[in-house]
């Protein structure tokens, strides 16, 4: 009777132990996923401050170049002061290897493209950075600008195309954005 009642103890005391295991395991998970988020926040604030210095940075000068500029560059910089926009739409169709689709989207805030899933237009290309460019209104025209200077987007007006740096572009309808291997046409519309 005895040795019954020991052998009933050994699998109490296996089944706590078991279970104080998992507790620790679930509140590590926890804690782990709280610091993934935090950094990603705080990664996310600290990419638009620089976002935000870079457009205040008077010290940018324009390109100088042979004959007249088709692209129109335009540094801006912030003055707080904010500009009520028309309604502008952005029909946009992305080109992949493998298929192509069409996109309406209303310009009231900035269309953000990239390979992250948080982006307005997110792409599947593990060629383009998660947060690859920025298409916006300011002043009643619509602008595009590189939100990752180490991976090159370009704009092509016609025959002629540029690599956005530094600068932010002003749009007009029928641009071509190449962002890594995906190839964004622009149609604007104003209402």
């Amino acid at each position: 009777m005895q040795i019954l009642l020991s052998e009933k103890a050994v699998t109490v005391y296996e089944i706590l132990f078991i279970l104080i295991l998992i507790i620790i395991l679930v509140v590590q998970h926890r804690k782990r996923k709280d610091a993934l988020e935090r950094r990603r926040i705080s990664n996310k604030k600290r990419r638009n401050e620089q976002l935000e210095e870079m457009l205040k940075n008077p010290d940018i000068k324009p390109q100088s170049g042979n004959g007249p500029n088709p692209f129109d560059i335009q540094y801006m910089y912030e003055t707080g002061d904010e500009i009520k926009a028309p309604a502008f739409q952005a029909e946009i169709e992305v080109h992949t290897a493998t298929s192509v689709q069409r996109f309406l989207l209303d310009l009231d805030r900035p269309i953000t493209v990239g390979r992250n899933e948080n982006n307005i237009l997110p792409l599947n290309d593990q060629t383009v950075a998660d947060r690859c460019c920025s298409i916006f209104v300011k002043n009643q025209a619509v602008y595009v600008r590189n939100l990752s200077p180490s991976n090159p987007v370009f704009i092509q007006r016609g025959k002629k195309k540029l690599q956005i740096q530094n600068q932010i572009i002003k749009m007009q309808s029928k641009d071509i954005i190449t962002c890594g291997k995906t190839v964004l046409h622009i149609l604007l519309h104003q209402n």
